[in-house]
């Protein structure tokens, strides 16, 4: 299924500190979550996948209950003067029209189906961050039941650069985040199949077709401390669009960082 954005809101590829573990900067909280022109279609599909695949993108414990109910009150409150969400009662419209019924006994469900971010929820076990529950159906190319339950280091083993002296900067970066201060960064990808869900298993190459078009999958990552369960929520907002929507300047820079990818690339 191919969903895509009219436009990139921001191209990684152009910022060259972008590219440097772990490119993190401060935002608001206001700032924190985003609404953009494929928001209808990339939450009927997110409805689908929760409705036909639960236990393949949704994984929860008992552990993870209280700071998945806190962040779902966070959002009932944030959302409720956000442009396009209305609450009415037990209910929440949806800026695509959608009702969504506010179940707190299913309190990490309903946010991500109040929301265009995929969401993980991460705590701090006396040692390390570790991945307590999780939200996921849009992943790129990595299995939600893989990585639950494993430490930053463990769920960022396939990642060449994410070296021990990485992996230490991250962890201060994540024990001294404060609730009022979130932060975020970006990656991009280069795919040729558009489908926003790619599970894949560790070790296991994603399909790329060189004869076909290419799109460009950029991830919009998030990181918030929640105030009372001191627990992170990691939220991912991805956008995609074909290459032949970029500029000039823009695709050349790309072609130039991922030749491998992007070498006679043909228009979508």
């Amino acid at each position: 299924m191919a969903i895509t954005q009219s436009c990139l809101p921001f191209e990684p590829w152009m910022e060259p500190r972008a590219d440097v573990l772990p490119g993190l900067q401060p935002i608001t909280c206001a700032d924190w979550l985003c609404v953009d022109d494929a928001f209808a279609a990339q939450m009927a599909y997110r409805d689908h996948l929760l409705e036909t695949i639960r236990g393949d993108v949704l994984m929860t414990s008992d552990a993870s209950a209280e700071s998945a109910g806190e962040l779902l009150r966070i959002l009932i409150e944030e959302l409720s003067a956000a442009d396009g969400y209305r609450r009415d009662g037990d209910q929440f419209l949806r800026p695509d029209g959608k009702q969504v019924l506010l179940n707190m006994t299913a309190p990490l469900e309903t946010s991500a189906r109040l929301v265009q971010e995929d969401l993980a929820i991460l705590e701090f076990d006396g040692a390390r961050h570790r991945f307590v529950a999780g939200a996921v159906c849009f992943p790129a190319s990595w299995l939600l039941k893989e990585k639950i339950g494993r430490t930053l280091a463990s769920l960022h083993g396939p990642v060449d650069r994410y070296t021990d002296h990485i992996d230490g900067r991250i962890e201060r970066v994540f024990s001294n985040l404060r609730p009022e201060t979130p932060l975020m960064r970006a990656n991009f990808l280069v795919y040729t199949d558009p489908d926003l869900h790619q599970p894949l298993p560790e070790g296991v190459a994603k399909r790329f077709d060189v004869s076909a078009p290419r799109y460009i999958r950029v991830e919009r990552q998030t990181l918030r401390r929640l105030p009372q369960t001191k627990a992170i929520v990691f939220a991912i907002h991805t956008f995609q669009t074909p290459a032949s929507t970029l500029s000039a300047a823009s695709y050349a820079r790309l072609a130039a960082l991922r030749p491998e990818l992007m070498a006679d690339a043909p228009v979508a």
